[in-house]
């Protein structure tokens, strides 16, 4: 039988989760916005797509391209996955990173 007390915490850490990652997202966009004085462009899914295994394979060679340039928010990205706002999973921790990460090279690509 269905136990609504057992789905209850694990559906409530998945929407915090998410939160936390829109939250953050919402902070690089609102950076790139302040930066350029505009909204950043809109960035097709194939472009993020293309950022995050480019990031992946950046940070294993490494660092991500984008670091040097977006210094401030690759340590705001770093203290999101070190300390997040809710109780993540080291996995999990470690692929919103890389999600945010893939954001911001996204961005930095789209507007240099």
């Amino acid at each position: 039988m269905f136990n609504e007390r057992g789905i209850a915490m694990p559906m409530a850490l998945i929407v915090l989760m998410i939160l936390t990652a829109l939250m953050a997202a919402f902070a690089i966009h609102a950076a790139f916005e302040k930066t350029l004085g505009v909204p950043p462009p809109r960035v097709p899914a194939s472009a993020f797509e293309r950022a995050e295994d480019d990031v992946g394979a950046e940070a294993r060679a490494g660092a991500p391209a984008f670091v040097a340039r977006q210094q401030a928010l690759a340590a705001y990205i770093a203290g999101v996955v070190a300390a997040p706002p809710v109780p993540l999973a080291e996995d999990s921790a470690g692929r919103l990173g890389l999600v945010l990460a893939a954001i911001v090279q996204a961005f930095d690509r789209t507007v240099s």
